[in-house]
């Protein structure tokens, strides 16, 4: 969700009379326009002079974000490149819900209950689920741990962006009898860890879910996982 941010822009002014302050977010393959609607009124003289520029951010992204602009003075055409002095402000957001793996690093099939995993990001009980020797979860939480998770097993902080969703296409290969198999993702559009049960006949499927959260675990099937894009 966009948040309304500020950047405090600060400099020396030698000429006196109005400055345009000009910005724009930094895309190096397709350049936008310069917003220019920051004007301000300085001494001069080489004193200090500054303006408020106002813009919008997505504190739970991912992804920095670079604003460059320039500090002109206004006798100057707007446009040319004439005295321009840069400036270039980069926002890190720091997303409440980031990702965690769990994985059952012993040789024993593990249970965990939904007090064992503790809370989704959005407050919800996950559900239990088992986990076999070797395997790995994916996991949305707040701050620095997942609260209740479980202590005996590996649970490190993961890139797992919880925020960026792609589409997955689920087709299987019977490879025996009774073909089934477990699937572990987190959901797109609640952050949920979710735990879905399928057979060969459930197959194939399209599921939206966070970028990179699948693992699962099969019996006589082999599964195929394709990345169709975004959601």
């Amino acid at each position: 969700m966009l948040t309304p941010a500020t950047i405090n822009v600060e400099f020396i002014a030698n000429y006196a009379g109005q400055h345009r302050v000009c910005w724009r977010v930094q895309n190096l393959i397709t350049p936008g326009t310069y917003a220019c609607t920051n004007i301000v009124t300085c001494v001069g003289g080489g004193n200090m002079c500054s303006t408020i520029v106002s813009v919008m951010v997505d504190p739970e992204s991912c992804d920095p974000v670079i604003f460059e602009g320039y500090i002109q003075a206004s006798c100057n055409e707007e446009g040319s490149l004439v005295d321009r002095v840069p400036f270039e402000v980069i926002y890190t957001p720091t997303p409440t819900c980031t990702g965690y793996r769990l994985s059952n690093t012993t040789d024993l099939v593990l249970d965990l209950s939904s007090a064992d995993l503790g809370l989704n990001c959005n407050g919800t009980v996950r559900p239990a689920t088992q986990l076999v020797a070797g395997q790995v979860i994916n996991l949305c939480g707040i701050s620095n741990m997942p609260a209740g998770i479980v202590t005996d097993y590996d649970v490190t902080p993961t890139n797992l962006c919880c925020y960026t969703c792609n589409t997955y296409r689920i087709t299987g290969v019977v490879t025996g009898a009774m073909p089934v198999g477990t699937l572990y993702y987190i959901n797109c559009t609640t952050r949920e860890f979710t735990v879905l049960p399928i057979t060969f006949a459930s197959l194939p499927l399209d599921i939206c879910m966070v970028k990179d959260s699948l693992t699962y675990a099969v019996n006589n099937l082999t599964l195929t996982i394709t990345d169709i894009g975004s959601c």
